[in-house]
């Protein structure tokens, strides 16, 4: 699945879920999902004052493109 935020920012969330039969009706399903998978940076404009001492420079990344976080889940499905 892909998400955008912005037009600039592209991120890749990822899901992989599993569903394992128990006895009966009983299932167990299993996930692992990945937002931002890649960790894709988000870099701001370079510094564009012409008499700034930082000019052309980029100093940091944006908080706008979160890191890249993971999770894992079990749920029991009766």
């Amino acid at each position: 699945m892909f998400t955008t935020s912005r037009d600039s920012i592209n991120n890749i969330d990822l899901s992989l879920i599993k569903d394992v039969q128990l006895k009966g009706e009983v299932r167990i399903q299993l996930r692992a999902e990945f937002i931002n998978a890649f960790n894709e940076p988000y870099f701001p404009n370079p510094v564009v004052g012409p008499t700034s001492p930082t000019f052309g420079q980029i100093s940091a990344s944006n908080q706008e493109n979160y890191a890249r976080r993971a999770q894992i889940g079990v749920k029991i499905l009766f």
